[in-house]
């Protein structure tokens, strides 16, 4: 078997640049042990010859321009570049387009290719291979696996074939024992561009919550976030428990124009709303067992409204009598009424 390698663009075999690096040197090193003759192209450039184990970076392709840009052919050197394309379809059983070589695949029609895509990496390429044709797809990640097949019917997905390598970063992963609900989480997290994690918050409800036992929290919450799977989901319940948050404000995600979440994989719309609708339904449960646990209490409250204040840690209170607006009152809390405790004067 041979593979040629094709990446848009350089190759630094003596230290790593970024994800997408990393696992081209995985895949080149991981086919190396099976036996397997690869060569690997880059675009022409003026490093010295350099190797990726035996696999010499063959710094052969007329291109310009960096990704994600477009690349750029120069007109004088567009005959060199075919004839090279030429010469590697030629030799190559399998082609295989790494990350953003996906852009070349249009040149090997008549080719058998492997489409690569990085986890974490490049959200075009993810786009990309779902709606291009090639033989095989390998992707270095169960979790990147299981974020298609969410993104796509049964019926297609069915259709695809899909392969995970086995020298990827669902290895790295287990060797190190991360936990892949919390990882998972923290992904959604950072591609909303959200500076904390899943422990984060934890760590801080829990702190909160010993120094001052009858704080509350509320929480704002996106449902159906691009690339949320069923098992993020689900964790993302198991986070409003551990976290008893007493008041939730859950919205489904909406495509906004213009954004990077719009580029990705989306969640089905009716998919969104019944995950919606789930938290709500959590956050009412949670918050419910809350109000029951208060009633009986005195607690003091600022009115808002002539019949309408809050307590000290945030629990809504109808008035059965009126007062002043802006005045702190002391409150017996009586029964649950609309989202609220009803309260009397005392």
């Amino acid at each position: 078997m041979k593979i040629a390698c094709l990446s848009l663009v350089e190759i630094f075999p003596d230290y790593v640049l970024g994800g997408s690096q990393n696992i081209l040197r995985k895949i080149i090193l991981g086919l190396r042990e099976n036996n397997i003759n690869v060569r690997l192209f880059s675009p022409k450039n003026d490093n010295p010859k350099s190797f990726i184990g035996d696999v010499e970076i063959e710094n052969k392709l007329s291109l310009k321009g960096s990704f994600p840009s477009p690349f750029e052919i120069p007109l004088y050197e567009l005959q060199s570049l075919q004839e090279e394309l030429d010469k590697i379809s030629s030799w190559a059983d399998r082609l295989y387009f790494h990350g953003d070589g996906w852009f070349m695949r249009n040149e090997f029609v008549d080719s058998t290719t492997i489409s690569g895509i990085h986890d974490l990496v490049y959200q075009e390429s993810v786009t990309s291979v779902m709606f291009s044709e090639s033989d095989k797809i390998i992707v270095p990640s169960n979790y990147l696996r299981d974020t298609i097949k969410s993104s796509l019917s049964n019926e297609k997905f069915n259709q695809t074939n899909i392969s995970v390598i086995k020298n990827s970063i669902d290895n790295f992963s287990k060797s190190i024992k991360i936990n892949d609900s919390i990882s998972n989480d923290n992904l959604i997290l950072k591609r909303m561009k959200r500076r904390h994690s899943r422990s984060d918050v934890l760590s801080c409800v829990r702190r909160a919550r010993l120094l001052r036992p009858n704080i509350t929290f509320g929480a704002d919450l996106i449902a159906g976030f691009p690339t949320e799977t069923q098992s993020m989901f689900e964790s993302t319940k198991d986070l409003i428990e551990e976290c008893n948050f007493e008041f939730l404000h859950v919205f489904p995600y909406s495509i906004r124009k213009g954004t990077p979440a719009a580029r990705m994989p989306m969640v089905p719309v009716e998919l969104r709303s019944e995950r919606a609708k789930n938290l709500r339904s959590l956050g009412q449960k949670i918050q419910s067992s809350f109000f029951s646990q208060s009633l009986g209490n005195k607690a003091a409250i600022l009115l808002e409204t002539p019949n309408f204040g809050r307590t000290e840690n945030n629990i809504p209170v109808k008035l059965l009598t009126l007062d002043k607006p802006n005045t702190i009152n002391t409150v017996t809390l009586t029964d649950i009424a609309d989202k609220a405790i009803l309260g009397r004067i005392v």
